[in-house]
């Protein structure tokens, strides 16, 4: 009998064998779980920064909305330099051949079939 956890993890994994996960592979699972939960969350505040300035916009407190929004850009311009980091990152361990095959092309290109 498999326990209880390694076949939540099994499922969460898209594991169709009867294989149990590696700690490895749940700790990862388990990382990337929280990383789109933090995102999401950011996501949620600056929308609703956004928000809060759009009903300043059509009052007498127009200068608080700017400022909002301003304070809303440079937190999202963080993200964004966060992000293309982790995807410089990445970039970096991807092989070569994935690379290639990636953007349209790929090491075959060209070479007659045998």
């Amino acid at each position: 009998m498999q326990p209880v956890v390694g076949e939540m993890f099994r499922r969460a994994l898209g594991r169709k064998d009867d294989a149990v996960p590696t700690v490895d592979e749940v700790l990862d699972w388990m990382m990337d779980q929280n990383y789109a939960t933090i995102r999401n969350h950011q996501r949620a505040l600056l929308s609703s920064k956004l928000e809060r300035g759009q009903v300043f916009e059509n009052s007498p407190r127009v200068r608080e909305a700017l400022a909002i929004w301003d304070e809303a850009v440079r937190e999202a311009s963080e993200i964004v330099r966060e992000c293309r980091e982790i995807l410089l990152q990445e970039s970096a361990k991807t092989p070569k051949a994935i690379e290639d095959t990636t953007d349209g092309t790929s090491d075959t290109a060209g070479k007659p079939e045998e």
